[in-house]
C-alpha cells in the first residue's frame, strides 16, 4: 500500500487534464518549495522537447464564495518569482497553471509568464506578491489581477489554453 499526499489530488487533476489535451506532461523539478508548487514541461508524443515549462500551484476556495462569484489568491514568494524568472531566462517558453479548486473539481487559470509576473507587480518592486483569479457567474473566462494590476483592469483568462500548448 502507498500513501497518497493531499496534494497529489490537485497536481494530478492537472496532469490528467494535460493527458486528456494530448500532451505528455515531464515533471522538472525535484520537491519545489515545501511542495509549494511544482514545474512541469510538455514533450510531444514523439518524446521531443515542445519548449513549454508548466509552473503548477493549487489553491482551495472551500469558503471564499462571494455573491456572484468565486476567488482564488495565490501567494508567490520570492524563490517562486526567482524561479518563474530562471525558467524564462532558458529561453523556454513560461506558464502559470493556477488550479482553482472548489469542492469535488475546479479548473486551470493558465497565465503566460509576462502576464503573471505583470499580476505580481514585478516590474514595481511589489514586496507582497500575489495573483487572484476570480470566476464570475454567467460571464466568459477567468479574470486575473494581483499585487501589480488592480482588480478594474483584471486580465481575462480565456478557457481551454492548455489544448493549445
Amino acid at each position: 500500500m502507498c500513501r497518497i499526499a493531499a496534494t497529489d489530488q490537485y497536481y494530478g487533476a492537472l496532469l490528467s487534464v494535460m493527458c486528456n489535451e494530448g500532451k505528455v506532461p515531464v515533471r522538472l523539478d525535484r520537491e519545489g518549495e515545501r511542495g509549494a508548487h511544482r514545474v512541469y514541461g510538455l514533450v510531444g508524443e514523439d518524446g521531443r522537447d515542445r519548449g513549454h515549462s508548466l509552473f503548477a500551484k493549487y489553491v482551495r476556495a472551500a469558503d471564499n464564495m462571494r455573491e456572484g462569484y468565486d476567488r482564488w489568491t495565490f501567494y508567490f514568494s520570492e524563490a517562486e518569482v526567482d524561479a518563474l524568472m530562471r525558467l524564462r531566462e532558458r529561453g523556454r517558453r513560461v506558464w502559470a497553471a493556477l488550479i482553482c479548486w472548489k469542492g469535488k473539481g475546479g479548473e486551470v487559470a493558465l497565465l503566460d509568464c509576462d502576464q503573471v509576473l505583470d499580476c505580481l507587480g514585478v516590474s514595481i518592486g511589489a514586496r507582497s506578491k500575489s495573483v487572484t483569479i476570480q470566476r464570475f457567474a454567467g460571464k466568459r473566462g477567468l479574470r486575473a489581477y494581483g499585487t501589480g494590476r488592480d482588480m478594474d483592469h483584471a486580465i481575462v483568462i480565456a478557457r481551454g489554453v492548455i489544448a493549445s500548448l
